[in-house]
């Protein structure tokens, strides 16, 4: 959407519908799960607009939770031995997901959320492993404290010398470092940012390579993409 994208609030409907962009099968390209064959629900919408985001999440349409699950469902092989459902967008904590998640817990699956980590919701399944990529100076207090990995994208001569993660938030208008994590234990990964140019990302890719190799974060490389998977 490349910050093109309407700002949309939290919308926290009552009626078991979800605004979904897709549901498909692929490989895990980044983070922690790097790698897994996973399924993705793609919700709709999203609260933030980065100028780098190059996803599509805005021509989705209503479905009800249950759908989403038997969506799931067909797409997971009987071979796999524990599914891992990725839960992403636009912003998926934007929408009650609790239900849903619920009932992938119940059908034996491992949940993944990735958020920007500026929306919260509350009696979340602690079992949900949560993904942070901030964009922003500041995170919701409950994810600071829940979140597992950090997941960071990094443009080349936009990084603190101090740390080596972002000194500019990618949203319009806005001048602030992002957020940082608040806990030692608490797992950085460096991701180049895919700017579609190709010297543009060789650059990029060498200074999360560096970022890496001096401060003792894991690179997360967009696997997926590499492998030309959706």
């Amino acid at each position: 959407m490349f910050g093109a994208n309407p700002i949309r609030k939290q919308e926290l409907r009552q009626d078991g519908q979800l605004w979904v962009q897709e549901v498909f099968r692929t490989i895990q390209g980044e983070g922690p799960l790097a790698g897994r064959p996973a399924v993705f629900v793609r919700l709709a919408g999203c609260n933030l607009a980065c100028k780098f985001c190059d996803t599509e999440f805005e021509s989705g349409k209503m479905e009800h939770e249950l759908d989403v699950l038997y969506a799931v469902r067909a797409l997971v092989p009987r071979a796999w031995p524990r599914p891992l459902v990725v839960l992403t967008g636009g912003e998926p904590l934007r929408q009650d997901v609790r239900e849903l998640v619920t009932r992938l817990l119940y059908d034996q699956c491992e949940v993944q959320v990735e958020t920007a980590g500026t929306l919260w919701l509350d009696n979340l399944d602690r079992r949900v492993q949560l993904v942070v990529s901030p964009k922003t100076g500041k995170l919701h207090d409950a994810v600071a404290q829940r979140v597992t990995d950090w997941k960071y994208i990094l443009r080349a001569g936009e990084l603190d010398e101090d740390d080596g993660l972002p000194m500019f938030s990618p949203q319009t208008g806005v001048k602030q470092r992002v957020a940082r994590p608040i806990y030692a234990e608490q797992q950085v990964w460096v991701q180049p940012c895919d700017d579609h140019e190709p010297m543009r990302n060789k650059e990029n890719l060498e200074a999360a390579k560096q970022s890496a190799l001096k401060f003792g974060y894991r690179l997360s490389l967009q696997q997926h993409k590499i492998l030309e998977l959706p």
